[in-house]
């Protein structure tokens, strides 16, 4: 993840890691320390206070909790260059205003990249992530898709790291790249 984040998220730009944490998943020189210089700026959004002062990548952060009041108003209009969520797209019960959210916040030409995993605690993540994983990850993919749908023609926005086409079920593929 780290060397993805190093290779995709624009050197110099202003990013929002959302939905963050103690870590941002950031590679040592590429932004894992906001001294390194390697970002303007690396916001965050988050629900625990107390981890998110312990993450050395940010300049900034916020405590909110994105399923009650889904929205980022701390942030103006085409604020940032990218925007990541690492692992934690599984706990949003509005994904979709979020996202609109994503949109607003992105300043033209500007991406979201999306991590997930297998893993999750399922007391917190949303009943359709749980249900999708029931189905042996392909749930999952088909989930996502909707989310890709979403940025690619309702908020117009790219996704990166999705390349090809993945396999749903025997009968269906969904393409996955822009």
């Amino acid at each position: 993840l780290k060397v993805f984040y190093g290779t995709h998220l624009p050197a110099g730009g202003k990013v929002l890691d959302l939905l963050s944490s103690w870590t941002s998943h950031l590679a040592t020189g590429k932004g894992a320390d906001k001294t390194d210089g390697y970002f303007a700026r690396v916001s965050a959004v988050g629900m625990n206070e107390a981890e998110l002062r312990a993450n050395k990548a940010l300049h900034d952060f916020n405590v909110a909790d994105l399923n009650r009041f889904p929205n980022l108003r701390m942030y103006g209009d085409e604020t940032f260059d990218a925007v990541f969520c690492s692992v934690s797209v599984d706990y949003l019960s509005k994904p979709l205003e979020v996202m609109a959210e994503i949109g607003r916040v992105l300043r033209p030409g500007g991406f979201v990249i999306f991590t997930w995993s297998n893993r999750m605690f399922p007391t917190k993540a949303i009943q359709a992530w749980r249900q999708a994983l029931n189905l042996n990850d392909y749930g999952s993919v088909a989930l996502t898709s909707i989310f890709h749908d979403f940025l690619k023609h309702r908020a117009k926005m790219q996704m990166v790291g999705c390349q090809g086409t993945v396999s749903v079920h025997p009968s269906f593929t969904l393409p996955l790249a822009s």
